[in-house]
């Protein structure tokens, strides 16, 4: 299968960043206390994160309230104060769609210092957060990491906005079968700051395909890489197989109910082949009994995007000999009646198609906007198994939100 590239990008707004921050390092602060030289430390989360962008990173600032306690004889020496501490997340997104945290610790400031009565324990309180710091940093920034990695399996999310996508065009195919996007390689650049919003852009190797509605279902996952630029979206070039049985369905549904000359048309039965040239007999119920056979050259035109039936040749045979009488004015009839349809605009008739497809797509807490430029039928040929189409989707672009 031939892949193009779609662009995408993913908008995150500052808030969103924060809270989704804050709900995983709140998952991480632990309320146990702990003990430094005598003195019971117990550190809670003050209030909610703020999260900065830088790089491949996210600097996290920690509001904290401190819980000192001391056993002094009969009685407990007990003190409060509050810190802030920054963390530094760093990202990667792997292989398997997994994106993979390491944190570390930069450094903390008081935003009110505990007030402490020691008495003979000579060791100020800030070197004391020092040393319960220096202890807390490898277990704090453990469970940080671990918080966000069990929550951060990427691939769910990937796979379930293909099949919403796949879903959304097939509820427009007008054709039989079912389409299936296949993806390769995403190139991600660098994510960035802009007007308030954490923005992550880059392109998608896409396929795209049409299989039998019974064809098992393949959901490979695609590779991911960092990119330090990436071009624009190349044409999603797909070749589609038609038979002439489902052809046959379409065409049926076409013409029953047809006008002709003031009573309706109503078709049994239709079989299309191909040799040479179009061949196409209708077992013909109303207004008359009988059977209809159409033959012509099927030509299309990629530049018009038309389809015309050269040499078009239509004979009625009558079932009824009253009716074989006036078979040359019926011939001319349906000819004249056919002619008017031609050639057929498949060009116009697909942008329609495309101008409905698919709208956005809700997958968990994003809404995913699939947008096209245009969707051409490049080339159209008919042989003795179907008609094969060439789909190029120009202009693919996927724009996430995070809501």
């Amino acid at each position: 299968m031939k892949k193009g590239t779609l662009t995408y990008s993913i908008k995150l707004s500052q808030q969103q960043l924060n809270a989704m921050c804050d709900k995983a390092i709140s998952e991480a602060i632990s309320k146990e206390s702990m003990e430094v030289n005598g003195v019971e430390v117990v550190l809670k989360k003050a209030g909610s994160v703020t999260a900065q962008l830088e790089g491949k990173s996210f600097v996290v600032q920690l509001p904290l309230d401190i819980d000192l306690r001391r056993q002094a004889g009969l009685f407990t020496v007990e003190g409060t104060g509050g810190l802030s501490i920054r963390v530094k997340l760093n990202y990667d997104i792997n292989s398997e769609l997994q994106l993979h945290v390491k944190s570390e610790l930069l450094d903390h400031k008081w935003t009110s210092k505990p007030v402490l009565e020691l008495g003979a324990l000579n060791v100020p309180v800030e070197t004391l957060m020092n040393l319960m710091l220096n202890h807390y940093e490898s277990i704090l920034t453990a469970k940080i990491d671990e918080a966000i990695n069990q929550r951060s399996q990427m691939s769910p999310l990937v796979l379930q906005t293909i099949r919403s996508l796949e879903d959304r065009i097939n509820e427009q195919l007008p054709i039989a079968g079912r389409a299936d996007l296949q993806l390769g390689t995403i190139s991600n650049l660098t994510p960035r700051t802009q007007d308030g919003a954490v923005t992550i852009a880059g392109n998608i190797e896409v396929g795209l395909r049409l299989q039998p509605t019974d064809a098992p279902t393949d959901d490979q996952l695609p590779t991911v890489q960092w990119a330090t630029e990436v071009g624009e979206s190349k044409p999603l070039i797909s070749e589609l197989h038609l038979s002439y049985q489902d052809i046959a369905k379409q065409v049926l549904t076409l013409i029953n109910g047809m006008d002709m000359g003031g009573r309706r048309v109503v078709v049994s039965d239709i079989a299309i082949a191909y040799d040479q040239h179009l061949n196409m007999e209708l077992a013909l119920a109303e207004p008359m009994k009988g059977k209809v056979t159409i033959t012509g050259e099927p030509a299309y035109d990629g530049d018009a995007g038309t389809l015309d039936v050269l040499d078009l040749d239509v004979n009625v045979n009558p079932a009824n000999i009253i009716y074989k009488m006036t078979t040359p004015l019926v011939n001319k009839f349906i000819e004249t009646k056919l002619a008017d349809y031609l050639p057929v605009p498949i060009g116009d008739i697909v942008a329609k198609k495309a101008a409905h497809m698919p709208e956005a797509v809700t997958v968990g807490p994003a809404v995913a906007s699939p947008e096209i430029t245009a969707l051409q039928v490049h080339d159209m040929t008919f042989g003795s198994e179907g008609v094969f189409i060439t789909v190029q989707v120009v202009g693919a672009h996927l724009a996430i939100e995070v809501v």
